[in-house]
């Protein structure tokens, strides 16, 4: 439908491998099905936290293995790139802005960026209305170490 967007997590974000021309087959296919002008997003498909931050910072691995590699910041480059030669809907610079003083430090900077025409990112927004203890007294109580019996029946087939 017009009014959605597909959500496509072309670049391999799992492991440290070069995966730039698989990404952009992926993205030719899923084009070909979806058409290019439909609302598509690209994005790696999973979180990159867990794979080395930049190629560029290890010094010491040899020629023949660097090119095959490719880390956090090597991924999202691919990731620019794809979009760069994409008709729609990749993630620029120029949807975010910021607000506020020039020089800002601190736990307030996320307060001010705002998404263009949307929402306006506050502090309020990352502080809880109630305090903790008033909080927990409305959660679910579980004995300390809590235990199920699944799985603890014997799978037979009078089960």
């Amino acid at each position: 439908p017009n009014n959605k967007q597909l959500g496509a997590g072309i670049v391999d974000g799992r492991n440290v491998w070069k995966s730039e021309e698989s990404a952009a087959k992926l993205l030719s296919r899923i084009r070909k099905v979806v058409g290019n002008d439909k609302n598509v997003v690209v994005s790696p498909s999973c979180s990159l936290q867990f794979i080395p931050y930049d190629l560029s910072l290890e010094k010491d691995l040899p020629s023949g293995v660097r090119e095959k590699l490719a880390f956090a910041v090597q991924k999202l480059d691919v990731l620019v790139k794809l979009c760069s030669t994409s008709s729609n809907n990749c993630l620029n610079a120029t949807d975010y802005e910021w607000v506020g003083e020039d020089n800002v430090s601190g736990a307030d900077d996320i307060s001010k960026i705002t998404k263009v025409g949307e929402v306006i990112v506050t502090s309020e927004m990352f502080s809880r209305s109630e305090a903790f203890n008033v909080r927990r007294e409305k959660q679910v109580s579980v004995p300390r170490f809590p235990t199920t019996t699944i799985g603890s029946f014997p799978q037979t087939p009078e089960l």
